[in-house]
């Protein structure tokens, strides 16, 4: 007998993996589902091997039989085709499902403007943390939108592969932060549901500065957080946290890639919860695209988008320290340093 997690639970031992914290586990054969339960014994064994899990523990079975939902236990059922790779072993008798499945079982229930965020979850470059200072650390990619297409694409149509597809249309990859993909989301829903319709911008792309821009920075290179870079306009996200006391740097650095030729604009929650406000960063937009501000959304067909993006929330987990992952699915020290994956 095995247990196999999902969602939520699936996603923080993710996370874990991708950050080096637990070791990388095997993509292994879909039959392996069909022998996983939701009994207390197996998960108890499967909780022994794992690093402090919160609750309801996500869980996964084949069979509606073996789904035994009870306290600290949420069963979930998938009863149908299933291709090999689909599950991640991470320990004896020990699966979760990977991370494209588990983007595709996330696609049930969530609403049109909360799957994209589900994905670019999974294919930006963070985790949420609740321990860390502002509730997520940065960290590589789980998936890429190929992936997640290629999987969508390769199982039987059905609600939720029809909804993964339409969500990866709005999906960026290397968001940096949930706002970073909070921020994306309304620019390049199409003008006909609401959205600015503009082509995705490249997030936290690098962009070579002029020697002006270097001696201003003292760099060569910085990220751009929203990129446009044909039309060299560029959106930075300002956090509460992360920019708290930083107003010297996040213009110095506004000014260097400005001495570089591009066009930068802050942008903080304040504006993204007022439609009146982010018609103000559209029509900068629109005019820099030669894109006629006529074509720009109702501010009635605005707000109620971005009051739904703005409603999104990740599911909330702390990531495991090194010394609490079991050595059953830790990362092997080396020298009393524990190594990062490769």
């Amino acid at each position: 007998m095995s247990v196999c997690l999902c969602l939520d639970s699936a996603e923080k031992l993710l996370d874990a993996m991708a950050l080096g914290l637990m070791r990388r586990g095997e993509r292994v054969e879909a039959f392996h589902l069909k022998e996983c339960v939701t009994t207390k014994k197996e998960v108890k064994r499967a909780l022994s091997l794992l690093p402090r899990m919160e609750e309801p523990l996500q869980l996964l079975v084949a069979d509606q039989d073996a789904r035994g939902n009870r306290q600290g236990i949420k069963g979930h059922v998938w009863s149908g085709y299933l291709p090999n790779g689909a599950l991640i072993q991470v320990a004896e008798g020990v699966f979760v499902a990977s991370p494209e499945f588990n983007a595709l079982l996330a696609m049930g229930k969530s609403t049109w403007l909360h799957r994209p965020q589900v994905l670019m979850s999974s294919c930006g470059i963070f985790a949420i943390d609740d321990s860390s200072e502002d509730g997520f650390v940065r960290r590589p990619p789980v998936t890429i939108i190929k992936r997640l297409s290629e999987f969508a694409v390769s199982m039987p149509k059905c609600h939720r592969t029809r909804a993964m597809l339409d969500a990866l249309a709005l999906t960026a990859e290397r968001a940096r932060s949930p706002m970073e993909a909070k921020l994306v989301l309304p620019l390049i829903v199409p003008r006909d549901k609401g959205g600015f319709g503009f082509e995705k911008p490249e997030l936290n792309a690098p962009i070579r500065l002029s020697s002006e821009g270097r001696a201003i920075w003292g760099k060569d290179v910085v990220d751009g957080d929203l990129l446009w870079r044909l039309i060299k306009k560029l959106l930075e996200y300002n956090g509460r946290l992360r920019h708290e006391g930083k107003l010297g740097t996040d213009l110095t650095r506004a000014a260097a890639l400005e001495a570089s030729g591009y066009d930068v604009r802050i942008v903080t929650y304040e504006q993204m919860k007022s439609a009146r406000q982010m018609l103000q960063v559209g029509r900068w937009l629109a005019e820099g695209m030669g894109i006629s501000t006529d074509s720009l959304p109702e501010r009635k067909a605005l707000q109620p988008i971005l009051t739904d993006v703005l409603a999104y929330e990740h599911p909330r987990f702390v990531l495991p320290k090194p010394e609490e992952v079991p050595a059953a699915t830790g990362v092997a020290l080396e020298g009393g340093v524990w190594a990062e994956a490769s």
